[in-house]
């Protein structure tokens, strides 16, 4: 299956961000990497900025990077586990 793959620019970087049909229950959902997660919210989980909070919650669910180099079926499953 082809990869849908976006990318959000967040204060001059550009992050990877994966969307993934979960299923009949969530639907199309984005998947942005832990990496961008801990641009947007603090230690202290809360926000760093409003775009930040805008940014956040468009993403459904976030992974570390090498979990992008997975198949959408195998992402999905990885994220269906978690929840």
């Amino acid at each position: 299956m082809l990869q849908e793959i976006d990318i959000i620019d967040f204060e001059n970087k550009k992050y990877k961000c994966r969307i993934i049909d979960l299923n009949e229950e969530f639907g199309k959902v984005y998947v942005g990497s832990t990496e961008l997660e801990k641009k947007l919210i603090t230690e202290e989980g809360g926000y760093t900025s409003e775009m930040a909070r805008f940014v956040d919650e468009q993403i459904f669910y976030f992974v570390d990077a090498w979990k992008f180099r997975l198949t959408d079926d195998l992402l999905a499953q990885s994220i269906l586990a978690d929840l």
